[in-house]
């Protein structure tokens, strides 16, 4: 196994067992796992691994099913095409994530903040039933 491939699967480890919110967190239990790591390298296998922030935490997200994330909406509101979610700081990419990967039809793309997600929809139509899924959920 090439060290990059150890590392990520530390980090695999790490997370599922600890609350860790930032890469210095990162780097700092790999360093106690005796595997040296520099942020920019975390960096990279964050990138890798597709990690996500959700309640402030590093989280790899769920396969592609239609459970959304662990998210509360705070509020939904429409935009012309556009549908724009509020939710609780740090859980907005996590969100993003899920809306891109669930190949919804109405969906044509996610911008995701900290705690706001832009949902570019096909029409007012896709808006409309974009919205009203999400205040099922």
């Amino acid at each position: 196994m090439s060290e990059a491939a150890a590392r990520r699967d530390a980090i695999r480890r790490l997370i599922a067992e600890h609350a860790l919110g930032t890469q210095a967190e990162l780097v700092e239990r790999l360093a106690e796992a005796g595997i040296n790591a520099t942020q920019s390298s975390v960096s990279r296998d964050i990138a890798h691994l597709g990690l996500v922030k959700a309640g402030g935490r590093y989280v790899i997200p769920a396969a592609s099913d239609d459970t959304p994330p662990p998210v509360r909406i705070l509020e939904a509101a429409p935009a012309d095409a556009i549908a724009v979610v509020k939710v609780e700081p740090g859980t907005a990419p996590a969100l993003g994530l899920h809306l891109d990967r669930s190949d919804w039809p109405e969906i044509v793309g996610t911008v995701a903040g900290d705690d706001t997600v832009i949902v570019a929809c096909r029409s007012k139509q896709a808006r409309n039933a974009v919205l009203a899924r999400l205040s099922r959920s």
